[in-house]
Protein backbone atom coordinates (compact mmCIF):
# COMPACT_ATOMS: atom_id res chain seq x y z
CA UNK A 1 0.00 0.00 0.00
CA UNK A 2 1.08 3.57 -0.70
CA UNK A 3 2.72 4.93 2.49
CA UNK A 4 0.62 8.08 2.52
CA UNK A 5 -2.61 6.05 2.32
CA UNK A 6 -1.29 3.64 4.94
CA UNK A 7 -0.70 6.54 7.32
CA UNK A 8 -4.26 7.72 6.66
CA UNK A 9 -5.64 4.28 7.44
CA UNK A 10 -3.62 3.98 10.65
CA UNK A 11 -4.74 7.43 11.77
CA UNK A 12 -8.41 6.67 11.24
CA UNK A 13 -8.04 3.39 13.14
CA UNK A 14 -6.00 5.08 15.90
CA UNK A 15 -3.22 2.54 15.45
CA UNK A 16 -0.49 4.71 16.92
CA UNK A 17 1.78 1.78 17.68
CA UNK A 18 1.82 0.96 13.97
CA UNK A 19 2.63 4.60 13.18
CA UNK A 20 5.50 4.31 15.63
CA UNK A 21 6.86 1.37 13.63
CA UNK A 22 6.61 3.36 10.40
CA UNK A 23 8.44 6.25 12.05
CA UNK A 24 11.18 3.89 13.18
CA UNK A 25 11.74 2.99 9.54
CA UNK A 26 11.51 6.54 8.17
CA UNK A 27 10.74 9.18 10.77
CA UNK A 28 10.88 12.23 8.49
CA UNK A 29 8.55 10.69 5.92
CA UNK A 30 6.02 9.53 8.51
CA UNK A 31 6.01 12.93 10.19
CA UNK A 32 5.52 14.63 6.82
CA UNK A 33 2.59 12.40 5.83
CA UNK A 34 0.84 12.92 9.16
CA UNK A 35 1.12 16.68 8.77
CA UNK A 36 -0.55 16.50 5.36
CA UNK A 37 -3.77 15.44 7.07
CA UNK A 38 -3.81 18.51 9.30
CA UNK A 39 -5.48 20.31 6.39
CA UNK A 40 -8.67 18.24 6.53
CA UNK A 41 -11.99 19.85 7.47
CA UNK A 42 -11.87 21.44 10.92
CA UNK A 43 -14.24 18.85 12.41
CA UNK A 44 -12.88 15.88 10.49
CA UNK A 45 -11.88 12.92 12.68
CA UNK A 46 -8.87 12.42 10.37
CA UNK A 47 -7.59 15.91 11.15
CA UNK A 48 -7.90 15.31 14.88
CA UNK A 49 -6.20 11.93 14.69
CA UNK A 50 -3.29 13.59 12.86
CA UNK A 51 -3.06 16.15 15.67
CA UNK A 52 -3.13 13.36 18.25
CA UNK A 53 -0.55 11.30 16.35
CA UNK A 54 1.94 14.17 16.26
CA UNK A 55 1.84 14.27 20.04
CA UNK A 56 2.18 10.51 20.30
CA UNK A 57 5.25 10.46 18.08
CA UNK A 58 6.73 13.46 19.90
CA UNK A 59 6.43 11.50 23.13
CA UNK A 60 8.09 8.46 21.56
CA UNK A 61 10.77 10.19 19.48
CA UNK A 62 11.04 13.71 20.91
CA UNK A 63 14.38 13.14 22.58
CA UNK A 64 15.95 11.30 19.66
CA UNK A 65 14.47 13.62 17.01
CA UNK A 66 14.35 16.82 19.04
CA UNK A 67 15.50 19.08 16.21
CA UNK A 68 12.85 17.69 13.86
CA UNK A 69 10.07 18.55 16.31
CA UNK A 70 11.52 21.96 17.06
CA UNK A 71 11.51 22.69 13.34
CA UNK A 72 7.90 21.54 13.08
CA UNK A 73 6.90 23.78 15.99
CA UNK A 74 8.72 26.75 14.47
CA UNK A 75 6.88 26.26 11.18
CA UNK A 76 3.57 26.22 13.02
CA UNK A 77 4.51 29.41 14.88
CA UNK A 78 5.41 31.11 11.63
CA UNK A 79 2.14 29.99 10.04
CA UNK A 80 0.23 31.74 12.82
CA UNK A 81 2.04 34.99 12.07
CA UNK A 82 0.07 37.30 9.76
CA UNK A 83 3.28 38.17 7.93
CA UNK A 84 3.75 34.57 6.82
CA UNK A 85 0.85 34.76 4.39
CA UNK A 86 -0.03 31.16 5.29
CA UNK A 87 -3.34 29.79 6.55
CA UNK A 88 -2.52 28.57 10.08
CA UNK A 89 -4.70 25.46 9.74
CA UNK A 90 -4.32 23.26 12.85
CA UNK A 91 -1.10 25.01 13.93
CA UNK A 92 -2.07 25.72 17.57
CA UNK A 93 -3.68 22.32 18.06
CA UNK A 94 -0.68 20.48 16.60
CA UNK A 95 1.72 22.49 18.76
CA UNK A 96 -0.44 21.85 21.80
CA UNK A 97 -0.40 18.11 21.18
CA UNK A 98 3.39 18.04 20.84
CA UNK A 99 4.00 20.22 23.90
CA UNK A 100 1.52 18.30 26.06
CA UNK A 101 3.33 15.07 25.27
CA UNK A 102 6.82 16.52 25.81
CA UNK A 103 6.38 19.49 28.18
CA UNK A 104 9.94 19.37 29.49
CA UNK A 105 11.44 19.46 26.00
CA UNK A 106 9.05 21.85 24.29
CA UNK A 107 7.12 23.66 27.04
CA UNK A 108 9.17 26.80 26.38
CA UNK A 109 7.15 27.34 23.19
CA UNK A 110 3.85 27.65 25.07
CA UNK A 111 4.00 31.45 25.54
CA UNK A 112 4.74 31.93 21.86
CA UNK A 113 1.91 29.60 20.88
CA UNK A 114 -0.61 31.56 22.96
CA UNK A 115 0.70 35.02 22.04
CA UNK A 116 0.79 34.31 18.32
CA UNK A 117 -2.65 32.71 18.39
CA UNK A 118 -4.20 35.60 20.35
CA UNK A 119 -3.05 37.95 17.60
CA UNK A 120 -4.78 35.87 14.92
CA UNK A 121 -8.56 35.29 15.33
CA UNK A 122 -8.32 32.24 13.06
CA UNK A 123 -6.28 30.58 15.78
CA UNK A 124 -8.41 31.35 18.84
CA UNK A 125 -10.34 28.08 18.77
CA UNK A 126 -7.22 25.98 18.35
CA UNK A 127 -5.34 27.96 20.97
CA UNK A 128 -8.04 27.29 23.57
CA UNK A 129 -7.87 23.56 22.81
CA UNK A 130 -4.07 23.67 23.10
CA UNK A 131 -4.32 25.52 26.42
CA UNK A 132 -6.57 22.80 27.83
CA UNK A 133 -4.37 20.04 26.48
CA UNK A 134 -1.15 21.55 27.83
CA UNK A 135 -2.71 22.85 31.03
CA UNK A 136 -3.93 19.42 32.06
CA UNK A 137 -0.33 18.19 31.99
CA UNK A 138 1.33 21.29 33.44
CA UNK A 139 -0.91 24.25 34.19
CA UNK A 140 2.03 26.47 35.15
CA UNK A 141 2.79 26.73 31.44
CA UNK A 142 -0.53 28.48 30.75
CA UNK A 143 -1.61 30.19 33.97
CA UNK A 144 0.21 33.43 33.22
CA UNK A 145 -2.22 33.92 30.33
CA UNK A 146 -5.39 33.13 32.27
CA UNK A 147 -6.68 36.71 32.11
CA UNK A 148 -6.41 36.54 28.31
CA UNK A 149 -8.28 33.24 28.20
CA UNK A 150 -11.24 33.69 30.55
CA UNK A 151 -12.90 36.48 28.47
CA UNK A 152 -13.61 33.88 25.77
CA UNK A 153 -16.34 32.55 28.10
CA UNK A 154 -18.41 35.52 26.90
CA UNK A 155 -17.58 35.15 23.20
CA UNK A 156 -20.40 35.27 20.66
CA UNK A 157 -19.01 32.11 19.03
CA UNK A 158 -20.27 28.95 20.75
CA UNK A 159 -17.09 27.08 19.82
CA UNK A 160 -14.98 29.61 21.71
CA UNK A 161 -17.25 29.49 24.77
CA UNK A 162 -17.28 25.72 24.79
CA UNK A 163 -13.55 25.30 24.27
CA UNK A 164 -12.93 27.77 27.09
CA UNK A 165 -15.20 25.86 29.47
CA UNK A 166 -13.41 22.63 28.66
CA UNK A 167 -9.93 24.19 28.88
CA UNK A 168 -10.55 25.85 32.26
CA UNK A 169 -11.80 22.56 33.64
CA UNK A 170 -8.70 20.76 32.37
CA UNK A 171 -6.43 23.43 33.84
CA UNK A 172 -8.16 23.31 37.21
CA UNK A 173 -8.89 27.04 37.38
CA UNK A 174 -11.29 27.09 40.35
CA UNK A 175 -11.71 30.86 40.29
CA UNK A 176 -14.08 30.45 37.38
CA UNK A 177 -16.61 28.39 39.37
CA UNK A 178 -18.98 31.31 40.19
CA UNK A 179 -19.36 32.08 36.46
CA UNK A 180 -20.38 28.57 35.48
CA UNK A 181 -23.95 29.11 36.64
CA UNK A 182 -24.33 31.65 33.84
CA UNK A 183 -23.44 29.00 31.27
CA UNK A 184 -25.51 26.10 32.53
CA UNK A 185 -28.65 25.91 30.44
CA UNK A 186 -26.86 27.00 27.27
CA UNK A 187 -28.29 24.60 24.71
CA UNK A 188 -25.83 25.28 21.89
CA UNK A 189 -23.68 22.33 20.82
CA UNK A 190 -20.18 22.10 19.42
CA UNK A 191 -17.73 19.51 18.19
CA UNK A 192 -14.93 18.91 20.70
CA UNK A 193 -12.10 16.39 20.46
CA UNK A 194 -11.27 14.94 23.87
CA UNK A 195 -10.14 11.64 25.32
CA UNK A 196 -9.47 10.24 21.86
CA UNK A 197 -12.87 10.96 20.32
CA UNK A 198 -14.73 13.76 18.57
CA UNK A 199 -17.91 14.57 20.50
CA UNK A 200 -21.00 16.61 19.62
CA UNK A 201 -21.59 18.11 23.04
CA UNK A 202 -23.75 20.82 24.58
CA UNK A 203 -22.28 23.80 26.38
CA UNK A 204 -24.49 23.07 29.36
CA UNK A 205 -22.90 19.62 29.61
CA UNK A 206 -19.40 21.12 29.34
CA UNK A 207 -20.26 23.55 32.14
CA UNK A 208 -21.39 20.67 34.35
CA UNK A 209 -18.26 18.68 33.56
CA UNK A 210 -16.04 21.69 34.29
CA UNK A 211 -17.78 22.24 37.62
CA UNK A 212 -17.32 18.60 38.60
CA UNK A 213 -13.60 18.73 37.77
CA UNK A 214 -13.03 22.02 39.54
CA UNK A 215 -14.90 21.03 42.70
CA UNK A 216 -12.64 17.97 42.94
CA UNK A 217 -9.46 20.00 42.32
CA UNK A 218 -7.28 20.64 45.35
Amino acid sequence: MNKKLLVKELLLEQKYAELKKLAAENHAQTLRYIQMYLFEDINSPLRWEAIEALGYLAKEYGVKEELAYRNVIRRFLWAMNDESGNVPWSSPEAMGSIIANQPELFGEYTPMLITNALDNPMCHRGMLWAVGRIGKVNNTLVMRFIEKITPFLSAADADLRGYTLWALGEIGYREILPRLANVQGDQEKIYLYREGRLDWVGLDELAKEARAKLEKAV
